[in-house]
């Protein structure tokens, strides 16, 4: 897309679906052809976004979606690959969150490939932001684009960090390193540059279950039976702000993301579909006492040295990962979600009660 042109974004409603895994992967057939010309045997990258190692419905990259884009790929002769990184603080690993996520059917149903980001081999990786170079170790592989075609698929959000997370801050769990925290002195230019070095091919955020309140981990699932798609640039970002009713300029990393360019005026984007049936609710990040330290660690270096650079880091390390660890698995517990996945049995039954008795055969 040149920097001229208008970007192209397709809003699709999937409401009043009977079948939920057809539906979306004909939705998401025609978004695919719409934004990419894959041949036979082309090398397809997929990097959902598995930030719990459980399905946690607002919170994780539905199996739904991404089985849905599995099958198109497979469909169209393609290679695919899951990617993710391992889990912050190290709490898990990237095999766990595949496992944990009910991903692993995926391998013999449709060929899927996956990959740890944090086991390949690294490269650095500069980038210019607001006129400062920004520098990650980043996957070789990304960065050198050993790959036919990238799809980015985030979850609709709101993070107690950013305020909300889109396709930008999805590609921030490509940092290979687990300890991704010790980077959020400087998050929001870090969000642009990653998205700089790897420019996904297209951008496709879940919205089927969108994520209010205490997220990332401890989202409050709001449904919305929502597809939103675009590519090139991080245009989509725009809407999806739109759809939270999080004012756009309050967000930081947007707002860096649109002067580099990468996010146009809404003047200059153009919608398969009007959104205003679905800005009804006001998101907003619930921010609780026990986030407000890391909160204060990405604002104040002084803290984050003492944390990471002090004869106290080891021990600090382990209570982080036992904290995250604990507060994961409580969730879980009080949530009663059931099963990962989709059909009968999961999550996706308590919101989607018309769909809890419709299975789909591949």
């Amino acid at each position: 897309m040149k920097a001229n042109q208008n970007s192209l974004i397709t809003v699709e409603h999937l409401e009043g679906q009977t079948k939920i895994l057809d539906s979306t992967q004909n939705k998401i057939y025609n978004i695919i052809l719409m934004y990419s010309k894959l041949k036979s045997g082309d090398l397809v990258y997929l990097k959902p976004n598995l930030t719990v190692p459980w399905y946690v419905p607002g919170a994780c990259t539905s199996k739904i979606v991404i089985e849905a884009i599995c099958r198109v790929l497979r469909d169209l002769n393609c290679r695919i690959v899951i990617c993710e990184g391992d889990g912050g603080v190290a709490s898990y690993s990237a095999h766990e969150a595949f496992t944990g996520n009910n991903l692993s059917d995926l391998t013999h149903k449709y060929n899927v490939r996956f990959v740890s980001l944090s086991q390949l081999p690294r490269k650095k990786s500069i980038q210019i932001v607001l006129r400062k170079e920004i520098g990650f170790e980043l996957p070789g592989a990304l960065v050198n684009k050993e790959y036919d075609f990238f799809i980015n698929v985030p979850v609709l959000k709101v993070h107690m960090l950013t305020k909300l997370s889109l396709s930008l801050k999805n590609l921030w769990g490509c940092i290979p390193d687990p300890l991704r925290i010790h980077y959020h002195r400087i998050l929001n230019e870090g969000i642009v540059a990653i998205w700089k070095a790897i420019r996904p091919d297209l951008s496709i955020i879940d919205g089927l279950i969108a994520g209010d309140g205490n997220a990332p981990i401890n989202a409050t699932p709001i449904p919305m039976n929502l597809l939103i798609a675009g590519c090139c640039d991080a245009s989509i970002d725009r809407l999806g702000s739109k759809v939270l009713n999080i004012p756009f300029d309050s967000v930081k990393h947007l707002v860096i993301a649109e002067k580099e360019g990468l996010i146009k005026p809404f003047a200059r984007i153009e919608l398969s579909k009007n959104i205003e049936s679905f800005c009804t609710r006001d998101f907003k990040a619930d921010r609780r006492i026990s986030n407000w330290g890391m909160i204060l660690m990405s604002r104040y270096p002084t803290i984050q040295g003492f944390v990471y650079h002090s004869f106290a880091s080891k021990i600090i390390y382990k209570i982080l990962r036992k904290l995250r660890k604990n507060n994961i698995q409580n969730d879980l517990r009080i949530r009663h979600y059931g099963d990962p996945g989709w059909g009968e049995g999961c999550g996706y039954s308590d919101f989607f009660p018309r769909l809890s008795h419709n299975k789909t055969n591949d």
